[in-house]
């Protein structure tokens, strides 16, 4: 348990206290699973979409940061004795593999937490640079005064980032053991299918009381301001894994009613969805787009063919508030057993929207 402090600021500046349990279970809803086989006890997390071996039943917490980027969910999985692992996750609304991202977020990530655990006088051992199914990572080892020493191993997936993390002793005897575990807790690591994490999830619903909507995501989603135009400023709340989910909102200067002037504001809203796709290379077909009714409200449902994407955006004007709905999930062959999954996942994200009340109640 001494060094779980320690790893978790390093991982996210977070330290939260942790009770001891005699028996520790899982969080209720968690949709966690434990599987003991042969190999030891496999933790399988489906909101995390990976699996991995600790050495007993972890406890599992989260919470939010808020960064440059906006606010943050962070979830822990950890298993503290005389030992600490962790793993931790985090998502960004951004790919954070994108090759002129890498380097610079890995190189910040390892900075920001020397930093934080500054007062410590931590010292880099070794650091070198590996890869996880295919997604870039780091690997180091450092040692803080006193008695400890923390390996961790960061791997970047998509717009998400893992963090894997080992807390020992500094006992000169100890560190083959100790480096054995924590390769051994390394090499356990495991990715889900994204598709089947998606799909075995029971959807959580979220409420946004500024934005007046509720919505429901397979996963924790991240809140941040995202600039089309200058005129078109929203706020976003997403989430990515089979497809990416996203509900922003923003508010209009004016009122809009008049047929004429939501089908100005739709087509409007069209193209700068087009441009906006077109200025990340992402060559946009229209494939169709139907004017629609939600409650008493007008909107536009909208699908787009992307090269390896399909797009579908709906729009809805809801008094002075702009509602903008998108899901990517990926194009894939007309017969494919997996096409119509993608497409029901992208319509459970879109359909689950619904307005709160004034009060802010469902």
């Amino acid at each position: 348990m001494k060094y779980i402090l320690i790893v978790l600021t390093f991982f996210a500046g977070l330290a939260p206290v942790i009770a001891q349990e005699k028996k520790p279970t899982l969080p209720t809803g968690a949709q966690t699973v434990i599987i003991d086989g042969p190999n030891g006890m496999e933790y399988v997390s489906s909101p995390g979409r990976f699996k991995i071996r600790f050495p007993g039943v972890p406890n599992e917490f989260g919470g939010t940061v808020d960064s440059k980027v906006g606010k943050l969910a962070v979830h822990f999985v950890v298993h503290a004795t005389d030992v600490t692992h962790a793993v931790n996750y985090t998502d960004y609304p951004m790919n954070l593999e994108q090759p002129e991202l890498v380097k610079s977020f890995l190189d910040n990530a390892r900075d920001g937490g020397l930093a934080r655990v500054a007062k410590e006088e931590p010292r880099i051992l070794s650091e070198t640079d590996v890869s996880v199914e295919g997604h870039p990572g780091r690997l180091f080892q450092m040692e803080l005064k006193g008695d400890a020493i923390i390996r961790h191993k960061i791997v970047l997936v998509g717009n998400r980032v893992y963090v894997l993390g080992v807390g020992t002793s500094k006992r000169p005897d100890a560190q083959a053991e100790h480096e054995k575990l924590a390769n051994s807790f390394f090499d356990s690591f495991k990715l889900m299918d994204p598709l089947e994490a998606d799909r075995a999830l029971t959807w959580k619903e979220f409420s946004f009381a500024e934005g007046k909507f509720k919505i429901k995501f397979p996963g924790t989603p991240y809140q941040s301001p995202l600039e089309l135009t200058n005129e078109l400023k929203f706020q976003v709340a997403g989430y990515q894994s089979a497809g990416s989910y996203s509900a922003r909102y923003l508010e209009l200067t004016n009122i809009v009613t008049d047929r004429a002037a939501l089908k100005a504001l739709f087509d409007s809203m069209r193209d700068a969805e087009l441009e906006y796709l077109e200025q990340r290379g992402k060559k946009a077909k229209v494939l169709s787009e139907t004017d629609i009714a939600y409650d008493r409200y007008w909107g536009r449902m909208l699908v787009v063919e992307l090269p390896n994407a399909i797009y579908r955006n709906k729009t809805i004007v809801v008094n002075k508030r702009l509602y903008v709905l998108n899901a990517i999930v990926p194009k894939v062959d007309a017969h494919s057993t997996v096409r119509n999954a993608y497409e029901e996942l992208a319509m459970r994200f879109i359909d689950s929207f619904s307005l709160l009340s004034e009060t802010g109640k469902q």
